[in-house]
């Protein structure tokens, strides 16, 4: 076996720029006995393996020695064909000559930047004896040299929401009305200098130039950004021109694509009595302690399914948060609440949102009306001396003997029509009972009106407390009081008569 075993390289255009070690068919009965050496052609070297592997043997393994690989060589357990970085175990490593002392460098780099060409020579001792090995299918270098000295530049597009979002993806999905930014990112690849520039879109028009004027250097990067409002589907395609004075020009282009989705949702609330219904109205009238069902509808109206929702009703709080549900276009879905207990009128508005969780939300709001049956009257008795009026007061002042006359008139300030009515006066006693008068929400109606004349004598001073009690279907009832007052002016005054 030689000792170096050489390589020799020439006519390589230009330096190094990276180095990889090839060994095949690796054999040796103890693979800690071995330390192998690579020196350039300009003297440069380092240790690329040493003291890796233990007592195991190695049986025909092919290794790679590259600064780029993974990991290094085991220490102690077996060694298997792979890439390795330059690997070694403890120090002073002494080779024969005609080898050079090892340098303290741990990575293929120190061959970089330089010339190949010349003489390389791989040493490979066996640092203890007792052992033997063999790399049965010899060496080779991998070398890859530095770029020339030619024009290139690479293109890149990016597609995004944000302004200042350069980096992403070529394509996106987004929503109808949408702005849209189209970045473009141009670096000089190369190695010279390029000057005049040109940018071109075939939906923008020209976007840098015709030959803007620009030192772009070797590696640098040009970035800046175009927008508009996606209503539907669209791709861009970027062409960038560059050149240096009258050089041949150089070219990349990029394309973009946008994706346009329309979501939309449209949701219905009714409510009603009936248990795991979904009624079909959303106003309804019933008695105070009575329970009632909202039934929320969704319909999937766009055109993008819809996986995750959440339901919000101003009275009743969060329904539903993050649902999972995948509704797909043209469906939908209903929700039915427990039973509410209502005791007042109350109307409900609900907000259904429908979204991904990334890029879709939409939402829809409907409203649903409780009507509670609230019977209620005001009462007002007036009082006057002319029967089969109304009086506009309620005291008046008479002369003892004077006849007078009541007026109750009462008003239906609730929601209910009432149809039957009692009138109860504490100094005249029953005016009526059971009367039956149709009294709408609104209506006013007098004792008059129905006919009724009440007077009195009036000989002292009085005060009379009416209650008017009406009366609604489903035993609801309301009542109301009112005052009069009568005044006598012509009292009789008994003075004492004192005699000397």
């Amino acid at each position: 076996t030689p000792y170096p075993s050489n390589i020799s390289v020439g006519g390589f255009p230009g330096n190094l720029s990276d180095v990889n070690l090839h060994l095949y068919e690796m054999n040796h009965t103890w693979s800690d006995d071995i330390d192998i050496l690579l020196v350039g052609p300009q003297g440069q070297n380092l240790i690329v393996m040493s003291d890796a592997g233990g007592n195991l043997d190695l049986v025909n393994v092919d290794l790679t020695f590259d600064d780029a690989a993974a990991a290094n060589l085991p220490d102690s357990a077996q060694i298997v064909s792979g890439a390795y970085k330059p690997t070694n175990y403890g120090g002073g490593d002494n080779f024969p000559a005609p080898a050079p002392v090892p340098s303290a460098s741990t990575t293929l780099d120190i061959f970089n930047g330089a010339s190949p060409d010349g003489v390389w020579s791989l040493y490979v001792v066996d640092d203890t004896g007792g052992d033997s090995g063999v790399i049965n299918g010899g060496w080779c270098l991998e070398l890859t040299g530095e770029s020339a000295a030619v024009p290139a530049i690479d293109l890149e597009q990016f597609v995004s929401l944000s302004a200042d979002t350069l980096t992403g993806s070529s394509e996106i999905t987004v929503t109808t009305g949408s702005e849209v930014f189209f970045h473009y990112q141009v670096q000089n690849t190369g190695g010279t200098t390029l000057t005049l520039h040109t940018l071109v879109s075939d939906r923008f028009g020209v976007v840098v130039g015709p030959d803007y004027a620009y030192a772009l250097e070797p590696g640098a990067i040009v970035t800046g950004s175009v927008s508009l409002v996606a209503n539907e589907a669209l791709a861009n395609t970027f062409l960038w021109v560059a050149k240096h004075g009258s050089a041949p020009a150089v070219a990349d282009a990029a394309t973009a694509q946008v994706h346009v989705v329309s979501p939309s949702i449209v949701m219905t609330k009714t409510v009603g009595t009936e248990m795991d219904v979904c009624a079909a109205t959303d106003s309804i009238v019933v008695n105070a302690g009575d329970t009632v069902y909202y039934c929320y509808t969704v319909e999937n109206t766009g055109d993008v399914p819809l996986p995750l929702h959440d339901l919000e009703d101003d009275q009743l709080g969060v329904i539903l948060s993050g649902h999972s549900y995948n509704l797909p276009p043209g469906e939908s879905l209903n929700l039915i609440t427990g039973g509410t207990t209502v005791t007042q009128t109350v109307s409900n508005s609900a907000t259904w949102t429908a979204y991904d969780g990334e890029l879709i939300s939409v939402n829809a709001t409907d409203a649903a009306t409780v009507t509670v049956n609230a019977p209620a009257i005001e009462l007002s008795v007036t009082i006057g001396s002319e029967a089969g009026v109304c009086a506009a007061t309620d005291s008046i002042e008479v002369n003892s003997g004077t006849t007078v006359y009541y007026c109750y008139t009462v008003e239906n300030t609730g929601n209910v029509p009432l149809t039957l009515h009692d009138l109860v006066d504490d100094k005249l006693g029953e005016i009526f009972q059971g009367l039956a008068l149709n009294l709408l929400p609104g209506e006013s109606v007098s004792s008059v009106d129905a006919g009724y004349t009440v007077s009195a004598v009036i000989s002292a001073d009085t005060i009379n407390t009416a209650t008017w009690t009406a009366y609604a279907d489903g035993d609801l009832s309301a009542s109301a009081s009112a005052s009069a007052q009568v005044v006598v002016t012509n009292k009789k005054v008994y003075l004492p008569l004192i005699s000397k």
